[in-house]
């Protein structure tokens, strides 16, 4: 939760009108505090990979923008 904290501090030096965050793994902890601190989703990502992992041709995105 420090790094992420971190993270968005340094995300928000110079007042931008966004900040995108992508956390990777179980985030339930992460978005209960965000959601705390005022934060919303506008675009969830989701992305799934077969074994093995790191081989871009198994990664499936589903962000409109992606495909």
């Amino acid at each position: 939760m420090t790094v992420v904290l971190a993270a968005i501090r340094a995300g928000l030096i110079g007042g931008p009108k966004q900040v995108s965050l992508v956390v990777p793994g179980r985030v339930e902890r992460i978005l209960a505090t965000l959601s705390s601190l005022g934060f919303r989703i506008e675009e969830s990502m989701l992305m799934m990979a077969a074994r093995s992992f790191g081989d871009w041709a198994r990664y499936l995105p589903n962000s409109p923008g992606v495909m």
